[in-house]
């Protein structure tokens, strides 16, 4: 019986422990202009005494600039977000946050709100490389995986191509509609 106790525990702790991982998240998959802007969150989920945290930030940068980088809410207080924008290789080299306070924060939420503005039509390639967070006081560092966002511009229709479309279509079914009627009377 205690045997089976043993491993009935060491499942439970299996199950629990889960890693901490760094999500990217857009509220849209897709901008539907150039000169639109959009909001990216990074995420923690599942840090346990965060301190701090540090990532890589990269994209096209034919297709959009990052305009902005804003410290989330999901950090210890005392907080400071740094990073310098690169938008001429489309690149953040070291974003990172961290305290000088004793404060930690466990748990999930948004750490770092980037928002980006779309130049031109494509995929914008946004990769987030090299996630990682220190907890305190022990002063260990826990690597991350990332879960990317896939974020693209894609042309707007003007309503003016909308409309013709839709009187070509018209157009053609009427005439292919007609053709029917006209040979049902005649044979």
């Amino acid at each position: 019986m205690p045997f089976i106790l043993a491993i009935c525990l060491a499942m439970t702790n299996a199950v629990n422990a889960q890693e901490a991982a760094m999500i990217i998240e857009t509220a849209s998959p897709e901008i539907s202009a150039p000169g639109e802007t959009f909001t990216v969150n990074i995420t923690i989920i599942n840090s346990v005494n965060r301190w701090g945290w540090s990532c890589a930030v990269s994209w096209n940068p034919s297709v959009v600039n990052c305009t902005k980088k804003e410290l989330g809410p999901f950090n210890p207080s005392g907080t400071t977000l740094l990073g310098v924008i690169k938008n001429d290789v489309g690149k953040i080299p070291l974003l990172t946050a961290g305290t000088t306070e004793a404060a930690t924060v466990t748990g999930d939420g948004v750490v770092a709100i980037l928002t980006f503005k779309a130049t031109d039509v494509g995929d914008v390639n946004l990769n987030v490389t090299e996630a990682m967070y220190i907890n305190y006081p022990d002063k260990e560092t826990f690597d991350m995986d990332v879960q990317q966002a896939e974020i693209i511009v894609v042309p707007e229709f003007p309503a003016a191509l909308i409309i013709l479309w839709f009187l070509i279509a018209t157009a053609a079914i009427a005439i292919l509609t007609k053709r029917g009627w006209s040979r049902r009377f005649q044979g």
